[in-house]
């Protein structure tokens, strides 16, 4: 997994751009001629875990809160990194792993642990 201290740097410093990442998806759709589903198979394809549905694919142009596994799929899908879709200061010119080997998803009950103590080391407030 990613040392959970340089994800938190990383994030904590950087905007990700969802209209830009629903630009390229479209792009590349209308380019190779599919539908909203055609993607979302696609995209589900290789992806273990649920399925992703059309209606997330689109959802991201409207920004939001999206679940991380699902827009590394869509990611992938373009064949792109995590940082094409970043705007702010980049703390390393390496590259942020598409995902662990053997794993969908973040593990969210370790991440959240680590956010925690960090937060508590630093006096802050979940407000």
């Amino acid at each position: 997994m990613i040392a959970i201290d340089r994800m938190l740097c990383y994030l904590s410093s950087v905007r990700f751009d969802f209209q830009e990442l629903y630009r390229a998806i479209d792009d590349k759709r209308r380019l190779r001629g599919l539908t909203w589903q055609d993607v979302a198979n696609e995209i589900g394809q290789d992806r273990p875990g649920p399925r992703i549905s059309a209606s997330t694919i689109t959802r991201t142009a409207k920004g939001g809160s999206m679940e991380a596994d699902g827009v590394l799929a869509m990611i992938r899908w373009l064949g792109q990194t995590f940082q094409c879709y970043t705007r702010g200061a980049v703390v390393s010119t390496n590259s942020l792993p598409m995902e662990a080997p053997g794993m969908g998803r973040f593990d969210a009950k370790a991440f959240y642990k680590a956010l925690d103590e960090k937060r508590q080391t630093r006096k802050m407030t979940w407000q």
